[in-house]
């Protein structure tokens, strides 16, 4: 069994200070990168695991950018926030959202050295607000900062003799998280059991915290989709393979509460293959083009709603406009196109 990774602790003082016990992070997308990133520049030790070969999930596949202001424009953002929640309730986490984005702007132009020099206005926007990079996908070209800020730490092991006692990071790729330990006598959280995909093995790592940052649960047979909005099954998804719910599914098993598991949001637009037009799996056609100017037609060449309109607004015309078939046309000048 795996043990807690504590690296040693250095004081000016004689009275020696606590060592930071290990964080577990599962998942490494956005979220779990960043946490990662942000645990261990504060001196934090982590675990990071991931079932796939690579880093990203479907935060590499993100291309349009992220919403934030550069500005004090708290109020426009929130307003925006409010008129599209439509009857759900405007929370706390809203104002931390519109809050946090300034300094969460910052942080990726300055810690991650990603300069966000695009701003594009998209769908239910009252003002440009969506922050890219000059070139490349804005979440393919965030994840690659990341790892490479994360190389950083791993370089240091190497100096370490990849001794794990003296190591601030590790991470294991095709490892699975099986299950959240807790402790018999008092309940708390000591760590979790994983399946190392390799060699089919199950192992246990210790660790007092967890960070759940497995992403969402859109692809293929889900029984999460099927158990909450059974109503969205027949619909195709752009998810990758990994989004199958696993940190729903840790997080339910150990009595979490679950909130707002209905909130699916559909996605209005998918490029389709006419090749596979049948596939249940396509590939995503960014809000990005639309932002860009590109129109919507129907099968007889009409434009049939506002393209800078709320995603379920449109997803509403689609399915007034053609019910039973769901294939339209997307165009975009040339001149746009290359702005893209």
């Amino acid at each position: 069994m795996e043990t807690t990774i504590n690296p040693p602790s250095s004081s000016s003082s004689s009275r020696p200070r606590p060592r930071p016990t290990t964080t577990i992070v599962v998942g490494a997308g956005l979220a779990g990168l960043t946490a990662t990133l942000k645990l261990l520049d504060n001196n934090f030790p982590v675990v990071l695991f991931e079932k796939e070969k690579f880093f990203g999930g479907n935060s590499a596949k993100a291309s349009s950018g992220i919403n934030g202001i550069d500005t004090n424009s708290f109020d426009r953002y929130g307003d925006d926030i409010k008129k599209y929640t439509m009857d759900m309730e405007y929370t706390d986490l809203a104002t931390v959202l519109t809050n946090g984005s300034v300094e969460a702007l910052d942080w990726v132009r300055t810690r991650l050295d990603l300069p966000l020099s695009k701003i594009s206005q998209l769908g239910g926007h009252s003002y440009p607000r969506t922050h890219r990079p000059e070139n490349g996908m804005a979440g393919a070209e965030i994840i690659f900062a990341l790892q490479k800020k994360l190389k950083q730490f791993l370089k240091k092991n190497k100096k370490n003799n990849n001794n794990n006692n003296n190591n601030l990071l590790i991470v294991k790729k095709f490892t699975k998280v099986e299950d959240i330990l807790k402790n018999d006598d008092n309940g708390k959280i000591k760590g979790v059991k994983y399946l190392d995909l390799k060699t089919n093995k199950i192992h246990e790592m210790l660790g007092d915290k967890i960070i759940l940052a497995t992403g969402g649960f859109g692809y293929g047979d889900n029984k999460l989709i099927k158990k909450y909005r059974p109503d969205l099954g027949h619909f195709s998804t752009t998810n990758g393979k990994w989004a199958t719910g696993d940190g729903h599914i840790l997080a339910d098993n150990i009595g979490a509460k679950l909130i707002e598991m209905d909130h699916i949001q559909v996605h209005p637009t998918s490029f389709v293959n006419p090749k596979r037009e049948s596939s249940k799996i396509n590939v995503l056609c960014a809000e990005m083009l639309r932002g860009s100017g590109a129109i919507l037609l129907d099968k007889h060449g009409n434009r049939f709603c506002n393209e800078l309109g709320k995603r379920d607004y449109i997803v509403e015309k689609m399915t007034e406009n053609s019910p039973k078939d769901l294939k339209f046309t997307i165009l975009l000048s040339e001149k746009n196109g290359k702005c893209c």
